[in-house]
Parts: C-alpha cells; sequence; structure tokens
C-alpha cells in the first residue's frame, strides 16, 4: 500500500471490497505461488510485441466478472502485470523464508 498507493487504489472494485482486474491477476499470482513455489510464466523474454500478445491473450480467455450496470474496469497493462507479479514474489517469497525460519527454529520471534 505504502509503495504504490495508486496500484493499491487499482485492486479493488468501486465497492472497495471486491476484487478489480489487476486485484485479481495480483491473487491468481500469489495462489501459483503457494501451489508451485514458482511464479506463472506468462510474460516472455522481455520481448514487448510478443507479451503485448500474451496479455491480450490473457485478457481474452478471461472470465470478467463485473457489474452489468458500471463501466467496465480497465485491465492492467504490460507493465502492471509485470509489477503484479514482483509484488507476488517478493509477498510469497518472504512469507516462505518466515516459514522456513520457523520451521527450523532459527526465527527471532521464539
Amino acid at each position: 500500500r505504502k509503495e504504490n498507493p495508486e496500484m493499491w487504489e487499482r485492486l479493488f472494485h468501486v465497492d472497495h471490497f471486491h476484487p478489480s482486474p489487476h486485484g485479481t491477476y495480483l491473487q491468481g499470482c500469489v495462489l501459483h505461488w503457494a501451489l508451485f513455489g514458482c511464479g506463472p510464466d506468462v510474460l516472455g523474454a522481455g520481448n514487448e510485441g510478443d507479451d503485448a500478445l500474451i496479455v491480450d491473450q490473457l485478457w481474452r480467455d478471461a472470465r470478467l466478472m463485473q457489474p452489468q450496470n458500471d463501466d467496465p474496469l480497465p485491465l492492467p497493462t504490460i507493465e502492471e502485470v509485470k509489477y503484479l507479479a514482483t509484488v507476488a514474489k517478493t509477498v510469497c517469497c518472504e512469507y516462505m523464508g518466515t516459514v522456513a525460519e520457523v520451521l527450523q527454529g532459527t526465527s527471532e520471534s521464539k
């Protein structure tokens, strides 16, 4: 929240409770890390043309659940997809490191 307040706001629908497409993508990245121990391999090796096609296909295949009477919320851009994937990786790696420390008995919070 502190690092990027604008992105924090984009994570939620206008009701400030349900996730937006940005929030849903972040949830998916975190879930992928939790289940498989690695992030989703969504984007290529940095070729922006390929990345644009991949992200476009990702959103075309996604199930969009937005209220009928509201304007559709924006979908994450390539840069936002990369940023959210990095946030998920950072949070999950920190959490997994903390869990490993606790399991090994090396945590300072004994």
